[in-house]
């Protein structure tokens, strides 16, 4: 898959959807064992990040990211049964739900969702995928194209250039609105980070209800400082 505009607007599609908001709430579910063997190998990946102390680390493809253990996720393309039977446990819309990452265009490299709906029926969630960039191509060109392409389907709220662990990173806030099953509008938000790597940039989108944003933005810039790939 090769570096496109397009791919950020399916990627952030896919999270408003993948979170969106519920017709029920269910009880908070236990997230996966974070002390197998897998997770601890790539604790090593992370040992220049301080990671919160009960936070686990969650291992994707080429990718690691350290969340609370409120989360659970993994590599959807080892992982995909579990997470959508954790799932299951508290939406009632899970295959649906994970049907949208089974037949994305674009295959994710990690998903992770929160435990507990919000208030508003919603999943605090986070995913990430990258794609092959041109060398030496300066962040401020992603940055730029890419809030432009969001602007056209977001609400474009915030657009900077900040350093994530040392590496100059484009950061976007976006708001989207979306109808629920009870033709009720609500608002979405996302933290999207466009981080480059050596020969690839890495997509990371953080998503909640704009209402529960405010109190999931500390753990999202947080969790944003512990990625390893």
């Amino acid at each position: 898959m090769t570096f496109s505009w397009q791919t950020i607007g399916t990627l952030l599609c896919c999270s408003v959807i993948i979170g969106g908001p519920t017709p029920a709430i269910a009880e908070r579910i236990t997230p996966h064992d974070t002390h197998d063997t897998k997770v601890e190998h790539t604790l090593h990946l992370l040992a220049q990040s301080a990671i919160p102390s009960g936070w686990q680390v969650i291992e994707g493809d080429g990718v690691a990211l350290a969340l609370p253990t409120s989360y659970y996720g993994g590599n959807p393309s080892t992982d995909l049964d579990r997470i959508e039977q954790q799932l299951g446990e508290v939406i009632p819309d899970s295959s649906q739900r994970v049907n949208i990452i089974r037949q994305s265009p674009i295959p994710f490299a990690l998903v992770a969702f929160h435990s507990q709906v919000d208030p508003q029926g919603t999943l605090a969630s986070v995913n990430i995928t990258s794609a092959p960039i041109p060398p030496n191509t300066p962040i401020a060109n992603y940055l730029d194209a890419t809030a432009e392409l969001l602007s056209q389907r977001f609400e474009v709220l915030q657009r900077e250039i900040v350093k994530v662990n040392n590496i100059s990173s484009g950061r976007i806030v976006t708001q989207a609105s979306i109808t629920t099953q009870n033709n009720e509008q609500q608002e979405l938000q996302q933290l999207l980070y466009l981080i480059p790597g050596r020969d690839r940039v890495y997509i990371v989108v953080f998503s909640s209800s704009a209402v529960s944003f405010p109190q999931q933005l500390p753990v999202f810039e947080q969790s944003i400082e512990t990625l390893a790939f």
